[in-house]
């Protein structure tokens, strides 16, 4: 008995073709991406205005409680809105508004009246 299974050439071709095609549009996408990554950070950070914030709060605050009213900037600006944002909290703190709380069982109730 002599068994041998023949493969077709044409279904060998086609695989090893279609093998090969996977592979380089593969590597294609991942060359490109790579190399188009830098140049679209780059176009980002020239042409987009980000601007980096310090977080001074504790300074500010730390000024505020010693009636320091000194500002190291000078811009009328900045210093008014930092006045109104220390207003701001003080009032908040000081607001005898009482927030409300649900329960989860109140709050299903309050959903199924309004179904």
């Amino acid at each position: 008995m002599n068994l041998k299974i023949k493969k077709k050439p044409k279904r060998a071709t086609k695989k090893i073709i279609n093998t090969f095609t996977r592979i380089f549009l593969s590597a294609l996408f991942v060359i490109s991406f790579f190399y188009t990554s830098p140049i679209l950070i780059n176009f980002a950070d020239k042409n987009f205005n980000n601007k980096e914030y310090t977080n001074n709060s504790k300074n500010i605050l730390k000024n505020a409680l010693n009636k320091d009213k000194q500002f190291e900037e000078d811009d009328n600006y900045i210093k008014n809105n930092e006045i109104d944002l220390l207003y701001d909290i003080l009032e908040e703190n000081n607001s005898e508004i009482n927030l409300v709380r649900y329960t989860t069982s109140e709050i299903n109730a309050l959903f199924k009246e309004v179904k």
